[in-house]
């Protein structure tokens, strides 16, 4: 077993884990600070990713120091599985989890028929789930991960769970750039007279709505694409090991940068606007005429970008019954 190889690469992914941790604790507490119209729910989302992220960075540093204090001079001791790593991978999946949950919400909450791609991205986070639980359970059966990677069923649970999560991760930013980007080119057609400085920052609101979700989703799908790859080539596990321990804090700084930019994303598309919910910024970039008191509207032909008025009250019925109306906190 080479130290440099293996001991090395961990001893990285957790420098680069616990700078990725500070982060978080940072957002969280800006989110703490400007969550106010935020539902409960939502709320106890980020506490317990929060929780979920803090024994994970504890975990982290227990690891290290077991493998490289405890057993200092063991050179086997790297390639060892201690009850650390599973632990790890464990919290790593529930907060993985959690952050496809919320996204699958803001999929599901976006007005028109989209049944269909939250049911195919639901399955996909209940099957990175699920491999995930099994990947835990099949570690702490051997001794050292050596003969982890010799086993198929190790190969089957790693690449199906991260599969899972890479598919999801690029389904749903793929799904939300598009609906974003049509409804941007609708508004370049908008029917009504507008203020074009009025219009030039709405436009700009969507377009750094689209610029966090890609982005973010690039991020995490890029991480999980990273770490099948390093499962597959790397012999040593160092790079695998050191991916899989950074992955879940890019979910939950993923998770956290959305929440954290609705308001300045809120004050491109409707700088008097009184909420910043998530459902409120994607509708009223699709759907919803610009803000009553930031544009001056006068239809000319009965038209809203694209859309008509009986389609701008089809999509507020379809919102309403999905559960959130436009102006109500999520």
């Amino acid at each position: 077993m080479e130290v440099d190889e293996t001991l090395g690469k961990i001893l990285l992914g957790t420098f680069f884990a616990i700078m990725l941790y500070g982060i978080t604790v940072t957002q969280t507490y800006i989110y703490s600070n400007t969550s106010g119209e935020d539902r409960l729910v939502l709320k106890s989302l980020v506490a317990g990713v929060f929780v979920l992220e803090t024994i994970h960075s504890g975990i982290c540093i227990y690891n290290i120091y077991i493998t490289a204090v405890s057993n200092f001079g063991d050179f086997s001791s790297p390639g060892k599985i201690y009850w650390s790593e599973p632990a790890l991978m464990l919290t790593g999946i529930l907060l993985m989890f959690s952050v496809h949950c919320f996204f699958v919400r803001r999929v599901w909450k976006i007005p028109g028929n989209t049944s269909i791609i939250t049911a195919v991205i639901s399955f996909l986070a209940l099957s990175h789930l699920a491999f995930g639980l099994a990947n835990c359970a099949v570690a702490y059966g051997f001794d050292t991960w050596d003969e982890f990677r010799a086993s198929q069923v190790s190969l089957v649970v790693v690449c199906g769970g991260l599969g899972s999560s890479l598919t999801a991760d690029v389904l749903i930013a793929g799904f939300l750039f598009c609906y974003l980007h049509r409804a941007r080119r609708g508004r370049k057609n908008l029917e009504y007279v507008v203020s074009i400085s009025d219009h030039g920052k709405f436009v700009g609101g969507i377009d750094r709505l689209i610029l966090y979700i890609v982005a973010t989703g690039v991020l995490t799908a890029i991480t999980s694409a990273g770490t099948i790859v390093a499962f597959a080539a790397d012999k040593h596990d160092g790079m695998f090991l050191g991916l899989a321990t950074i992955q879940s804090k890019v979910y939950a700084n993923s998770l956290l940068a959305n929440l954290n930019s609705r308001r300045s994303i809120r004050d491109k598309l409707s700088p008097n606007s009184s909420h910043s919910t998530d459902e409120e910024m994607v509708f009223a970039a699709s759907v919803l005429p610009v803000g009553t008191n930031s544009v001056s509207t006068t239809p000319r032909s009965g038209l809203t970008g694209d859309r008509t008025v009986p389609e701008l009250e089809c999509a507020e019925q379809q919102l309403s019954e999905k559960g959130t109306g436009a102006g109500q906190p999520l």
